[in-house]
């Protein structure tokens, strides 16, 4: 595998299972620890949280202590009842495992639009590296990966990190993402499209706005009215009704008394 590699003790927090396979070269060179927030289950409660413990093991990495704790259906009711203080102590807990591990490079998915509760945790991550550099500490990387992005996409931007695998290992990240529970048609529809190369390169990009996500009809307010359509879901999730009261909320947050951490591994 090709530079990008650090020797910086790392975080990756993803939203749902299935994210952390889209920098599996990453995860087998710099070994961080690995939250996942949901199980995956979606709307029809088929949690694919196995198959994230699969993609680890193959990577030498041990499950982080949030690995799948919330359903989708949990998520979406935070954002639906506008429970801004779920999300304040989720980034609270990230910045307290962050400091209490050293932690140097933290990456998420980026916010793209395309999930909500993806932006969401897009923007507790950014208010969790805020809150630790309230804190003092004054290196700490935060990292996006843009999962709707093309895989060569960001590749030229010098602030970027890139790691492009080697045969064996994309080898490995193809057949994990071919067996990945729920996701094969997604990864042979992106096979389909790019071919092997589609998993070959993977970019992890400067976070230059944080507590910044796309707000002017993101993909997700026509998903939601379609799932609602469906009976699905009760409500559709919306930028300004769900998604800028938690950024609001964690804003307050950053803005109000002085952050008290323990730094407890």
């Amino acid at each position: 595998m090709n530079p990008a590699s650090t020797s910086a003790r790392a975080l990756f927090v993803g939203s749902h299972p299935g994210q952390e396979l889209m920098v599996f070269g990453w995860l087998m060179e710099s070994k961080p620890d690995v939250f996942i927030l949901t199980d995956g289950s979606g709307a029809k409660d088929r949690p694919r949280i196995d198959s994230s413990r699969q993609v680890l093991e193959a990577a030498g990495i041990v499950p982080g202590s949030l690995f799948g704790g919330h359903t989708d259906r949990a998520l979406y009711g935070h954002l639906v009842g506008h429970n801004g203080s779920f999300f304040v102590d989720l980034a609270e807990m990230v910045a307290n495992h962050i400091l209490g591990r050293g932690i140097q490079l933290v990456v998420a998915p980026a916010a793209d639009g395309f999930n909500p509760v993806q932006d969401a945790l897009r923007l507790v991550v950014d208010a969790a590296c805020r809150l630790v550099t309230q804190h003092g500490v004054r290196n700490l990387e935060n990292r996006g990966v843009h999962l709707q992005a093309r895989p060569e996409e960001g590749m030229s931007d010098r602030l970027s990190r890139v790691v492009i695998l080697d045969e064996e290992t994309l080898a490995r990240k193809v057949g994990l993402a071919r067996s990945f529970q729920g996701l094969e048609s997604a990864a042979e529809n992106l096979l389909g499209t790019f071919g092997p190369e589609a998993y070959r390169v993977e970019v992890l990009r400067r976070v230059t706005r944080p507590l910044m996500v796309p707000c002017v009809e993101p993909d997700y307010e026509k998903h939601g009215a379609e799932r609602v359509a469906a009976g699905l879901y009760p409500t559709v999730i919306r930028y300004a009704d769900h998604l800028a009261p938690v950024n609001w909320a964690l804003r307050s947050h950053l803005e109000g008394p002085s952050y008290s951490v323990s730094r407890a591994a």
